[in-house]
């Protein structure tokens, strides 16, 4: 699936992967656990990328992410991952 987002969008995305397309590229991209454990998360096209990474609601180191360009792909095995796609400020 593909979707356009926006600055100040959020997604949430559980056991699949999501093909992002940003109208204007976002200067942050965070991912944050909205079950207590994501497991499989990956992101590509990212300052920091993740493969395969466990992400814990208490711990959200997946934040304040760079997009490299108007295209990233996200993917979550399990748990529910909120996408969100904001400013720096």
């Amino acid at each position: 699936e593909i979707y356009t987002l926006s600055l100040h969008d959020a997604l949430p995305i559980f056991g699949r992967e999501l093909h992002l397309s940003f109208l204007r590229v976002p200067p942050v991209l965070s991912l944050l656990p909205l079950t207590a454990v994501c497991e499989g998360v990956s992101i590509d096209n990212a300052k920091w990328p993740l493969e395969d990474a466990r992400l814990l609601q208490g711990r959200p180191w997946a934040v304040s992410n760079v997009p490299l360009g108007s295209n990233v792909t996200i993917s979550v095995r399990s748990g529910t991952l909120g996408i969100y796609a904001g400013s720096a400020e």
